[in-house]
């Protein structure tokens, strides 16, 4: 084997191992379980009024797995107020959440739901959301 063939298996190893080794913002870092949802809603540990951002899913909704890119890009930006939650592991939190349908993207004021859910499913409208916008409706604030 001449050196530059052992260099260049070395660079194609480096550039595996650096790619391999990043930390991901993969979903699980998202995820929220039963016992932290209660917790991450009500806000306890912050003083500021600004809510916090749920989205009840199931992994094999395909209207969720279309959303979820979208959430996620957003979620990435505002890491402290946005979270996941897995719908068909928890159905007994479903059931006290009155979730009826996925996917779901509520917003929540210190424990408290607010009446409106998400109906813009674009990023920007996800991003509105998110912030406390108003309806989160294509075409409003």
């Amino acid at each position: 084997m001449s050196a530059i063939e052992l260099l260049i298996i070395l660079l194609c190893l480096g550039a595996l191992y650096f790619v391999i080794a990043q930390p991901s913002d993969d979903d699980n870092t998202f995820e929220l379980t039963p016992e932290e949802f209660d917790a991450f809603t009500q806000q306890k540990d912050d003083p500021s009024d600004e809510p916090v951002t749920v989205m009840f899913y199931a992994p094999g909704c395909h209207y969720c797995q279309n959303l979820k890119p979208y959430y996620l890009k957003v979620a990435r930006r505002h890491r402290r107020r946005m979270r996941l939650f897995n719908g068909a592991r928890y159905p007994k939190l479903m059931r006290r959440m009155k979730i009826r349908g996925y996917p779901t993207v509520r917003r929540f004021r210190r424990g408290r739901a607010d009446k409106e859910e998400l109906r813009d499913r674009s990023e920007k409208g996800i991003e509105t959301f998110a912030k406390g916008g108003r309806k989160g409706k294509k075409g409003k604030k």
